[in-house]
């Protein structure tokens, strides 16, 4: 159900946050992104401290959180390209692919350990970190201003099917990724294994969540 309620929002909203990020000031969404993530993160930190929280709010707060992502990932992705000098992009382009890769490998290996610690401690390092990258969203330079805004139509929301439609490499390389990200979805399933299978408790669901990303590092 917790992947359920993640997923939504970006499966619903990926055209519209697109359009948004195109029209619009990528770091003011950006910022306000982050403190929408970050006000999630403090409110699931006050829950994990209750004796007995409620289960729906815990689903609102990752339902919001998740709308915050969905605008988020477009807009920092798109913000490397209209800031850094074109000389020095390729550069700019391989020291962001390294950033971000090893951030996935590190982050899930690191939250998996502070599994073990307890949801306060989990709660309480997302909201640092939440804040250091809303910190370092407010030093970024003003980026150029587009001579025109694309307009939100229908035709300009489609307009990346079109074009992945009429590029098969493209297409290929996307359909793989598809496949590969859903099913490494199986993830969501590990509370599961931990709890009821295993019986490992919140240690051994830290180490199993750690086990893909130390696999894929080695």
């Amino acid at each position: 159900m917790i992947g359920l309620v993640q997923c939504v929002a970006p499966f619903c909203l990926a055209l519209i946050a697109g359009k948004v990020v195109g029209r619009y000031d990528r770091r003011l969404i950006l910022r306000s992104c982050y403190a929408v993530e970050a006000a999630v993160s403090v409110r699931l930190l006050v829950l994990a401290l209750m004796a007995a929280p409620p289960l729906v709010a815990i689903y609102i707060l990752l339902l919001i959180n998740s709308l915050a992502r969905a605008f988020e990932g477009p807009a920092l992705q798109t913000l490397l390209p209209i800031m850094v000098p074109r000389p020095i992009l390729s550069r700019a382009v391989a020291a962001y692919t390294s950033a971000h890769k090893a951030s996935q490998l590190m982050g899930p290996a690191l939250g998996g350990i502070l599994y073990g610690f307890g949801g306060s401690v989990v709660y309480s390092g997302c909201v640092a970190l939440v804040c250091a990258a809303a910190i370092a969203s407010l030093l970024l330079p003003i980026p150029p201003v587009p001579a025109d805004r694309p307009q939100l139509t229908w035709h300009s929301a489609l307009a990346g099917f079109a074009f992945i439609r009429r590029s098969p490499i493209l297409l290929g390389c996307l359909s793989l990724d598809l496949v590969s990200n859903f099913f490494g979805s199986v993830v969501a399933l590990l509370p599961i294994f931990a709890a009821d299978i295993l019986h490992v408790g919140a240690w051994g669901h830290g180490m199993l969540r750690s086990a893909p990303a130390v696999g894929s590092l080695m």
